[in-house]
């Protein structure tokens, strides 16, 4: 396969699904190429070099399994002057003269080098004594760069989950907790991975609310009425104060009611902020979270305060969508486990569910946490309350 095919594929995959990774980078320019292969005495591959103007490598996108970025020209210049001065005193200038082998990428101390006699690609490490993976014959996808980057297209391109078909030992994945948003391999995925962020066939938050506006009006005479929607500037309003945009479907909430008021729309009892709110409380919160994160894979900036119960708040992690809380005592963010918190989408839709079936109200969030909801609170009569009474045997 063409590598300007297989880049479309992984440049498609990327726009779609990692939304956190930097742009790739231009192509190199042909005058680039000329001026590496003077400094390398050799000339690369084909495949390499189309790869070069398809792209002056991967950045820091970890584009073919288990994790290798792609070198710019300037990177293999470097890195293959530093790899000579450490191989020299170990080959013989034989089947694999270190001249002749070019390292194209890199995965920390491990180099992904291309044999530029044969075409075929292997590893190396300042720690190995020999160049690995040149078997003879070598697999399919390490024949050549043009075939390593065919495996990956082709996985990327595939249904979820994305598996490196030829041996069927990587997965590609987009929500690993610890960095979000950004494209990882994998041979080991854990256990619920699945559950981080919208799967795309929830019931739409607009259904939703109808079940929970219908509920209120007719058992909740007491509650304030929900506030009126957002507007399309009011958001962009708020993306331009917090710096990140917001789910889509919380986004569309938002556009439904601009938060909840002082009704207690989620159990056991978090009410829904609107834009001017979750302004306000996103900086708040990152004047307690900023001198504790390192803008890691929880990174405050992009935890989004969009509810509260107390003093606790509801956030939603904007990379995937998912719910959680914080408190400012709190050491950490606390995400919600099960799929029902991949998304608001998914919450709403249990509320909703739970107040348009017949009384008793039951939302069952798990198996060892169910909240009933009561139009008949002794306190507050004629409002909605969720109370953790345990719900009927099934």
């Amino acid at each position: 396969m063409p590598v300007e095919e297989s880049w479309e594929k992984i440049e498609h995959w990327i726009a779609q699904h990692a939304p956190d990774e930097d742009l790739l980078p231009e192509p190199c320019a042909h005058e680039d190429l000329e001026r590496l292969y003077e400094r390398l005495g050799v000339r690369l591959p084909e495949d390499v070099e189309r790869s070069l103007l398809r792209h002056n490598g991967s950045g820091r996108t970890t584009v073919t399994p288990p994790g290798f970025v792609l070198y710019d020209v300037e990177q293999i210049a470097r890195e293959h002057i530093n790899s000579l001065e450490r191989r020299f005193g170990r080959d013989r200038h034989g089947a694999f003269d270190g001249n002749l082998i070019v390292p194209v990428g890199g995965l920390g101390d491990t180099q992904l080098v291309v044999n530029t006699r044969t075409g075929g690609m292997g590893h190396w490490g300042s720690r190995m004594p020999y160049y690995g993976l040149f078997e003879d014959p070598p697999p399919l996808w390490r024949s050549s760069f043009s075939s390593l980057l065919e495996y990956a297209g082709n996985a990327l391109a595939s249904s979820p989950p994305w598996i490196a078909r030829d041996d069927g030992k990587w997965q590609a994945t987009c929500v690993w907790p610890h960095i979000p948003g950004r494209l990882i391999w994998t041979d080991n995925v854990p256990e619920g991975l699945d559950e981080w962020g919208p799967r795309g066939d929830e019931t739409p938050v607009e259904e939703s609310w109808e079940k929970i506006e219908r509920w209120l009006a007719q058992h909740a005479p007491q509650e304030d009425p929900l506030p009126e929607p957002c507007t399309r500037a009011g958001l962009e309003g708020l993306y331009e104060r917090i710096g990140v945009r917001l789910p889509d479907d919380i986004e569309r909430s938002l556009l439904r009611h601009d938060g909840s008021g002082l009704t207690d729309i989620i159990p056991p009892g978090f009410v829904l902020y609107g834009v001017e709110k979750i302004a306000e409380e996103h900086a708040d919160s990152l004047e307690y979270r900023l001198e504790d994160d390192l803008y890691g894979p929880y990174d405050s900036r992009r935890i989004v305060p969009v509810g509260e119960l107390g003093v606790t708040k509801l956030v939603v992690n904007t990379r995937t969508g998912r719910i959680g809380e914080w408190d400012i005592e709190d050491a950490g963010y606390r995400w919600f486990e099960g799929p029902l918190w991949r998304c608001l989408a998914s919450v709403l839709d249990l509320v909703g569910n739970a107040l348009a079936s017949p009384p008793p109200w039951i939302a069952r969030v798990s198996d060892d946490e169910v909240w009933e909801a009561t139009d008949v609170d002794l306190d507050f009569p004629g409002t909605l309350v969720w109370t953790d009474e345990d719900g009927p045997d099934e």
